[in-house]
């Protein structure tokens, strides 16, 4: 399993897009076989929103699968893999044609709304 980090303390210098778009492309184009996954712990939630759009994230948080909730449940018992991928959101891949006919799956752990 490799890991890909985008961070930085500054705002507003591009770390969503570069995520969505590191996101998009290895999941259509470098990973055959392979699931990408986006943990968003940016409380703007950007990526989550930009890869599941507002309902899918609005279904994902009123279901409770979110990364905060993941952590406050493994404070009371640890989870086991199966477990954590429940608090996973899945963008499903697009079918049929048109100029989304290229986007793949992606799973997203996102973070709270920030309030």
């Amino acid at each position: 399993m490799h890991s890909i980090a985008v961070y930085s303390y500054k705002g507003g210098v591009g770390k969503s897009s570069l995520t969505v778009f590191l996101a998009e492309f290895l999941s259509s184009k470098c990973c055959d076989q392979k699931r990408v996954l986006v943990v968003d712990l940016d409380p703007q939630r950007s990526s989550s929103t930009t890869l599941l759009g507002d309902e899918r994230w609005l279904e994902a948080a009123k279901d409770g699968k979110t990364l905060v909730r993941m952590l406050r449940r493994q404070l009371t018992r640890p989870l086991t893999a199966q477990e954590a991928r429940l608090y996973l959101k899945e963008r499903p891949a697009a079918r049929g044609k048109g100029k989304f006919n290229f986007l793949q799956s992606i799973q997203v752990l996102t973070t709270e709304r920030e309030e």
